[in-house]
């Protein structure tokens, strides 16, 4: 994939204009080949269209703004009522979920009374499990544990995961995800590091970014909804810098793509990554920051081509202190 960020930009320029970019087309892009450096500029004009654009996922995340944990603190006094609202809340937005935490990786969604091999399998009525999951062959298969945790304030100690990672430590389940509206403390989160199988977590944070209208669905899981995006049609300074991206890599093993703040870059970048890698294709994504990899993620499951299946992407966090560390 090239390497997608903003052009550098000088406080006032000499006709006083602001931060205008200093390449003279408004966009630079550089294919570096073995003897040569090809260099084509987009018109300045096109950036006039950012002002157009609306990349960003604002719109639909007001929808889960709402407070999720206040309104289940506010109706249920009890925590264990509160607990199995917040369980069927969740097995309902596993399986509506429309990337990577839903149909595409969860075939079926229990909760553990209701899982069918439960018993068979000589499981208990309570071992600290919440949901089962099927998750499907794309996934990898196999059975995934989920532990919902629905803390309004405080931290999630050791001993509230520990029966949920010893639960789940057996053959019968490939996967595990634990649902966390409160930061672990230390030990909780060095147990669920060195957990194995690897254990997901989503947090509170991953959970008020869904565009849910929560107060909606709170008392009837059933009308849970994902809100929709319309898919954004290619500006013409969109195509063409997809265009010139592909036409770049056809002959060279390397490229950069520089683009002003606000142009689209990461929906620019599925739309390249769609073209160049297609069905059954790999791709690596590197960003310098979560929230950047959040932005990104929610931006290609909402903007991806139908016709072209994402089955699973995964975001991995790599720390480097520095050699001297």
């Amino acid at each position: 994939m090239p390497m997608l960020s903003e052009p550098p930009r000088d406080a006032a320029t000499a006709d006083g204009s602001p931060n205008r970019p200093r390449y003279p087309g408004g966009v630079r892009r550089r294919w570096p080949g073995k003897a040569q450096h090809r260099y084509c500029s987009v018109n300045a004009r096109h950036t006039s269209a950012v002002r157009e654009l609306s990349m960003s996922t604002s719109e639909s995340a007001e929808h889960g703004q709402v407070d999720l944990l206040a309104m289940l603190a506010e109706r249920y006094e009890s925590p264990q009522v509160r607990g199995a609202a917040f369980e069927r809340l969740m097995q309902r937005a596993l399986q509506r979920h429309p990337d990577v935490y839903g149909p595409q990786r969860f075939a079926q969604v229990w909760r553990w009374a209701e899982w069918p091999e439960r018993e068979a399998l000589g499981y208990g009525a309570d071992i600290g499990i919440d949901l089962v999951a099927e998750q499907t062959e794309a996934a990898g298969g196999g059975l995934c544990a989920i532990q919902t945790k629905a803390y309004a304030t405080g931290r999630v100690d050791k001993g509230a995961v520990d029966s949920f990672i010893s639960a789940s430590a057996t053959d019968d389940f490939t996967a595990r995800l634990l649902v966390l509206t409160a930061p672990p403390t230390a030990q909780a989160r060095l147990m669920i590091e060195k957990a194995s199988p690897r254990c997901e977590v989503l947090h509170r944070s991953d959970l008020e970014s869904w565009p849910v209208n929560w107060a909606e669905c709170l008392d009837d899981p059933a009308r849970l909804r994902f809100a929709t995006e319309d898919r954004h049609t290619p500006k013409p300074f969109q195509a063409e810098a997809v265009a010139k991206v592909v036409a770049g890599f056809a002959e060279n093993d390397r490229g950069r793509l520089v683009l002003p703040c606000g142009t689209g870059k990461s929906v620019v970048s599925l739309w390249v990554a769609e073209q160049m890698a297609g069905i059954g294709g790999r791709v690596l994504y590197l960003v310098p920051s979560i929230a950047l990899m959040n932005q990104t993620m929610r931006e290609w499951a909402s903007q991806r081509d139908p016709a072209i299946p994402h089955p699973l992407h995964r975001g991995v966090l790599v720390h480097w202190r520095g050699p001297h560390s």
